[in-house]
């Protein structure tokens, strides 16, 4: 178990970023001035004066929340990058710019319960939970589908509109587990960037019919994904294709999603097997 000082502003009340969860490899302590091993330093904070406050002989950056989101933090991060051993980021456009201060990390996360993963008898044909966030072109997206589609495609609504819900891991399996597909919007569009949003369908089986990633078929079987562009597009995805005889068809590309995900439950132990380890900090 590698312990790991962490200052964030973004999951600072859970033990690790996927909610609920706690990773195998590595534990946090937090915000400690002074720490004898490697300090992990997320998002807004990477950009912070504290950075050269902390006394540690390795920090890392980890830019976690989407860039959509907080466009601000990817712009200066690149400035203070050399402040860093290296910076973690999904971020593309980043890492391009420079290979060893920028590596690449999933934000990842699968919030329903190991114990209820694998595929289940499908009962219902397509769900869509959304919040009433309106921030990104995601949110907004999540809006508009449900006001343009309304009740005409046999969607069963959850969230904002539709089955109330609460926030938390139990609602991920409610709103999937028993459904065929589910439409799904990532914050933003854009490549490398998957959560929970996705990764929790694959984690029951679920068929994601998805906005978000365009590249998310580098990391799993395309063939298992619906993607849509649009409101007009996934009209047509849920008249002409969302069926229980296509589901059965999709069966093969399922299975190879819902084996591949798991290594994407926790980042921090995808980053303990493909970058900590590596890096030679193992016995700090």
């Amino acid at each position: 178990m590698l312990t790991v000082n962490l200052f964030t502003p973004t999951f600072a009340h859970d033990e690790c970023s996927t909610a609920w969860k706690t990773s195998k490899h590595i534990r946090y302590v937090r915000e400690q001035m002074q720490f004898d091993g490697i300090t992990i330093f997320t998002d807004g904070l990477i950009n912070s004066p504290i950075v050269q406050q902390v006394k540690s002989p390795i920090k890392i950056g980890w830019l976690r929340e989407p860039e959509c989101l907080h466009p601000q933090d990817y712009a200066q991060a690149f400035d203070n990058r050399h402040k860093f051993a290296f910076i973690l980021t999904y971020y593309q456009p980043l890492i391009d710019t420079d290979y060893d201060k920028f590596r690449f990390a999933p934000y990842g996360g699968i919030w329903i319960k190991r114990e209820h993963w694998g595929i289940a008898p499908k009962t219902k044909l397509v769900s869509m939970l959304y919040g009433s966030k309106m921030s990104t072109r995601g949110h907004i997206l999540r809006h508009d589908i449900a006001g343009e589609l309304g009740d005409n495609y046999g969607i069963d609504y959850y969230g904002f509109r539709g089955t109330p819900t609460d926030y938390s891991a139990e609602t991920k399996r409610r709103v999937l587990q028993d459904y065929a597909f589910s439409i799904v919007t990532e914050t933003c569009r854009q490549d490398n960037l998957f959560t929970e949003i996705l990764l929790d369908c694959f984690a029951v089986g679920t068929v994601p019919i998805f906005w978000g990633c365009p590249n998310a078929g580098y990391f799993f079987d395309q063939l298992g994904i619906v993607p849509f562009v649009g409101v007009d597009n996934l009209r047509y995805i849920l008249r002409m294709f969302a069926t229980m005889k296509t589901y059965t068809e999709m069966l093969p590309y399922i299975k190879t999603n819902l084996d591949l995900v798991g290594e994407y439950e926790i980042a921090e132990d995808w980053l303990w097997d493909r970058v900590l380890k590596d890096y030679g900090v193992i016995g700090l």
